[in-house]
């Protein structure tokens, strides 16, 4: 029993570290190149973003996960039993660590997008500027706004409805940078984003889930076996619904079968495929082997020493996600490009700029003219949204003379 409880302790650190260390191979964190005429952020940005992105990653899995098992996989009356109260606490305290993780990634962001080190961008107009006016810097708010209210409020849950309540809050967090990341710049825009989201959530309920379901095997919970039935079935769900979406999402970023061994973003996606099988099959062993053997206690040590190998599998998954999320896919998968296009990895014709008749990219509103943020700072994200000026060899790149829907 001191193995297995020493298993179940030590497997989510180890998942942690090993996604961190995934994420920093899969994204070039080693410096990588930058495009000539770009000026880069600088090599803190470099190596923290992946790895504030995957602790977020790693800490929103955890706060599901806790959530997962109070909320669903435990049973018990209306109140909250003492184990389901005790995840609540875990779930606060993770949230507590994802809250802080989401601000750091949007500080990273800002940093990255305007090619400024960290200590430049940390200033409160220019947060705030980000925050309230970028996609991207209001997504992540909303997540970690999400997050401190869970950390918040959560302590105090004492009745299974309010934990389902915060389960789907939480879930619901997940899901505002999926609107902003490849799947918002994607050709095929709504099927790309339900397909993350759908993706997020399969992800966060499996991982999570699993998570809080090795101690509770471990230590031989009464209730055990029920949690441990409850979950074979969450688990096929959401075996499904990544597939699912997995497939989606690659079909849609992708130009072809070629794309899977000529790209980088392709060669990612085949090595996550590769993880998923595995994981199927583990799943499989355990409907075969020891689901029914977990009732009897006699089981329970095969069970913890295969999921916390599972864990291990599905840590190199997120840091490979991670590392997918920085990798542009084939630019043929979408819409053809201008060359301005390609750095920015989106077409110009959005709705924060317009073009005269002179060829001259305007913001369209004073605003946007009165406005100094962090936008002016970079050339290429500042036109990306419209905030500076100057003269086009002719008219904007990607426009059409009507504002793009995105």
């Amino acid at each position: 029993m001191r193995l297995t409880r020493w298993t179940w302790a030590a497997a989510p650190a180890v998942a942690v570290l090993t996604a961190a260390a995934v994420a920093a191979a899969a994204t070039g964190a080693d410096g990588g190149t930058t495009a000539p005429g770009i000026v880069d952020a600088g090599p803190l940005t470099r190596w923290a973003l992946p790895l504030s992105r995957t602790v977020a990653d790693v800490a929103a899995v955890a706060t599901v996960g806790a959530l997962v098992l109070a909320a669903v996989l435990l049973p018990g009356p209306r109140r909250l039993a003492p184990a389901q109260g005790r995840a609540m606490l875990w779930a606060s305290a993770a949230a507590g660590v994802w809250a802080t993780a989401s601000v750091a990634v949007a500080v990273l962001t800002l940093s990255d997008l305007s090619a400024r080190p960290v200590a430049d961008v940390l200033e409160p107009a220019v947060l705030l500027d980000f925050v309230t006016t970028d996609a991207r810097g209001t997504a992540h708010a909303l997540t970690a706004a999400t997050a401190v209210l869970l950390a918040t409020f959560g302590p105090g849950v004492t009745t299974a409805g309010w934990a389902r309540f915060w389960l789907l809050a939480a879930l619901a967090g997940l899901l505002p940078p999926a609107f902003t990341g490849h799947a918002a710049g994607s050709a095929g825009h709504d099927a790309a984003v339900v397909s993350l989201a759908v993706h997020l959530v399969g992800v966060t309920l499996w991982v999570g889930g699993l998570v809080f379901l090795l101690p509770v095997v471990a230590r031989r919970h009464p209730d055990a076996a029920v949690a441990v039935r409850r979950f074979s079935v969450l688990a096929g769900a959401a075996l499904v619904a990544v597939g699912a979406g997995g497939v989606v999402g690659a079909v849609i970023r992708l130009p072809g079968w070629d794309a899977l061994f000529t790209s980088a973003y392709g060669r990612l996606v085949l090595v996550k495929t590769a993880v998923l099988v595995l994981l199927g099959l583990a799943g499989a062993w355990h409907r075969r082997r020891t689901l029914a053997a977990v009732g009897t206690g006699s089981g329970a040590g095969a069970f913890v020493r295969l999921a916390a190998g599972e864990l291990l599998l599905m840590a190199v998954a997120m840091g490979l996600a991670v590392g997918l999320a920085r990798t542009p896919p084939p630019s043929s998968a979408a819409e053809a490009l201008s060359p301005a296009g390609e750095l920015l990895g989106f077409p110009m014709g959005s709705p924060g700029h317009r073009c005269s008749r002179s060829g001259t990219s305007t913001p369209s509103s004073p605003s946007a003219r009165r406005r100094p943020g962090w936008r002016t700072r970079s050339a290429s994200a500042g036109c990306a949204r419209g905030a500076i000026t100057g003269p086009w060899a002719g008219p904007c790149p990607g426009s059409s003379g009507s504002p793009s829907r995105f």
